[in-house]
């Protein structure tokens, strides 16, 4: 199984899990006498499956991300470190560029003005260049997932 394939799957599970955990929620109780629309044993014995199936999945995709090479020096772990790091950083200087423009809500000249403190021209070109950046690299991500074999 080659990486991308685990990851969908997990991402299967895991919604997998969501399911069962309101389908269980949804069977817990029932008026006297009646009976539940689903055997909350059965779920049980599901949930105890996907579990079990996530579990040891997840597993090997976190050996698989800490044991092969990305490059000369980064495993794929790295380059999802890196990757985050790139979009919260991205985010923050999205955040702050927007909060930092200038909003004209002056009604009369004695009211309060406000100005920048910073050039948002500039962190705007911080935050294409960080853009670009993910991309560039999650693209190289995304086509190495579909080259490497998952750990055993």
């Amino acid at each position: 199984m080659k990486l991308a394939e685990a990851l969908i799957l997990k991402e299967d599970l895991q919604e997998r899990l969501e399911k069962i955990e309101v389908r269980l929620l949804n069977n817990a109780n029932v008026q006297e006498g009646e009976i539940p629309v689903e055997n909350p044993q059965d779920l049980m014995a599901d949930l105890e499956q996907v579990t079990e199936e996530l579990t040891g999945l997840v597993i090997r995709i976190n050996r698989t991300l800490g044991t092969v090479k990305f490059n000369d020096t980064d495993t794929i772990s790295d380059i999802i470190t890196k990757i985050d790091g790139i979009l919260n950083k991205r985010e923050i200087l999205s955040n702050f560029a927007e909060a930092a423009m200038i909003k004209p809500d002056r009604y009369r000249r004695s009211d309060l003005r406000y100005l920048s403190t910073v050039n948002v021209k500039e962190l705007q070109k911080q935050v294409d260049e960080l853009s670009r950046q993910y991309r560039e690299l999650d693209t190289r991500f995304q086509e190495k997932n579909w080259t490497i074999d998952l750990v055993e």
